[in-house]
């Protein structure tokens, strides 16, 4: 078991605890000690309920503990500020009239309650009735709607509902059919190499945190999903228009945040096209995800392979075609650490579906990428040149012993795998050495190419 799956199963495991010591407290409680009568005019009331929310916040906050909280208590901003505003204004002017009628209703007799004012109890009632209506129902939403049912996603919506429902029967979270794809209930089980299931279970995660993000107005899915379905290898390619008002960099500095602390994504390279700013993530199970942000007034079509999911395009048809121009065999990649070891790592996912398509030619292109990339990587630590291979020769023979294996013997797919794999293995270990910051779990999760 990796150790992102270990700990998302450790905090399950802790919500579960947290779930069983509540029910047990309170059958305790009611069933054992009991309740005075009294009990809602009563401050010791109010201190035990103030303490109990607080130490179940903190147990929260803790289970959660260094990921995106936002994310795992499934706190999201209403989609309109003023419809929540007006929705809240509303339910304080209906309380305050059903206040001013409940003296008329003459209720308190016909139900044996005491009638009449008591200053002294005043106080502690409110107290009791403020935790009781406002502090005790957001603990609970953040334990089981948030919380809960974060956690108990990956196994799917309806047997999550219902395993969460065994700890808080009235806790339902507001989970609707989603209006983009029809496998909602797909779960990211953890497995060396992403399934289809994964890739659109993430796709449905995705747009709904662009669904309630107020600044994408919106969104497209591109490449080969966006035409003819992809394969078994496709990765996940998603972009969006950002409302005009906002810098794109804000939104897609927030959005990485989420995918980091969330879906434990790893920030693999940036790229930037005219107005779109590309970002390439690394997700579990060797799971790739290209995410682009475009302002609203820019947000069209750049080529075929573009369909619309909800929102507009801009004004106008998608971009001209150019005439055929050189290109470029590589993305340009500067001579840094961090883009260095996160375009090898793009490639070595590339070349992997290249092989496994039957593209022997393709694939012996991008393997040797992965190993050009590595070693320059290698060239860097050790202080030599790294561009145009003008430092490969000076490594050191303990380093180029380690790309001994990475030439590609023949163009069949046997040869491109063991290239591959040395390729890889190369790259993680040069990346490792070169402290970076998620060389780890990269090696975890191309374990399958090496």
């Amino acid at each position: 078991m990796s150790g992102e799956a270990a700990r998302r199963d450790g905090r399950l495991l802790a919500w579960a605890g947290l779930v069983g010591v509540t029910i047990v407290l309170a059958f305790i409680v009611r069933q054992g000690v009991g309740l005075p009568e009294d009990f809602r005019y009563s401050y010791w009331t109010v201190l035990v309920g103030l303490v109990s929310s607080a130490i179940t916040l903190g147990v929260v906050v803790l289970i959660a503990g260094r990921g995106n909280l936002r994310e795992l208590l499934a706190l999201r901003r209403p989609r309109s500020w003023w419809r929540a505003g007006l929705i809240g204004v509303l339910v304080i002017v209906g309380t305050g009239l059903l206040l001013v009628l409940l003296p008329f209703l003459q209720t308190s007799e016909e139900q044996g309650l005491e009638v009449g004012w008591d200053p002294d109890r005043a106080l502690p009632f409110v107290l009791n009735a403020g935790i009781a209506a406002l502090v005790s129902p957001i603990v609970e939403e953040l334990t089981f709607r948030g919380l809960g049912f974060t956690l108990l996603e990956r196994f799917g919506q309806e047997r999550g509902s219902m395993l969460r429902a065994g700890g808080q029967l009235r806790a339902r979270r507001p989970w609707r059919r989603h209006r983009h794809s029809a496998r909602s209930r797909a779960k990211l089980d953890s497995r060396l190499v992403f399934t289809v299931e994964q890739r659109d279970a993430l796709r449905e995660r995705l747009l709904r945190l662009a669904e309630e993000d107020g600044r994408v107005v919106a969104g497209a899915a591109v490449g080969s999903l966006a035409v003819d379905g992809g394969d078994r290898f496709s990765d996940l390619d998603l972009t969006f228009g950002i409302a005009d008002h906002v810098p794109v960099v804000v939104v897609l500095n927030d959005w990485t945040r989420t995918l980091i602390d969330g879906l434990e994504a790893v920030q693999l390279a940036d790229l930037e096209r005219g107005p779109t700013t590309y970002r390439v993530f690394l997700l579990p199970d060797a799971l790739q995800f290209d995410l682009s942000m475009t302002p609203a007034a820019q947000f069209r079509p750049a080529g075929p392979r573009f369909r619309l999911l909800f929102g507009e395009t801009a004004a106008g048809d998608a971009e001209a075609p150019k005439p055929p121009v050189a290109g470029e065999l590589f993305i340009p990649t500067p001579a840094v650490a961090g883009d260095l070891f996160g375009w090898g790592v793009i490639y070595a996912l590339h070349a992997r579906a290249c092989i496994e398509r039957g593209r022997v030619w393709q694939a012996e292109h991008y393997v040797g990428a992965v190993r050009d990339h590595a070693l320059s990587l290698a060239c860097l630590r050790q202080e030599l040149p790294a561009v145009q291979a003008r430092g490969y020769d000076d490594l050191s023979a303990a380093t180029l012993a380690r790309f001994d294996d990475a030439h590609v013997g023949a163009v069949k797919p046997d040869a491109l795998r063991r290239a591959l794999a040395a390729t890889v293995r190369a790259l993680t270990q040069e990346g490792a050495e070169a402290r970076m910051p998620h060389a780890d779990t990269v090696a975890q999760r191309l374990a399958e190419l090496r």
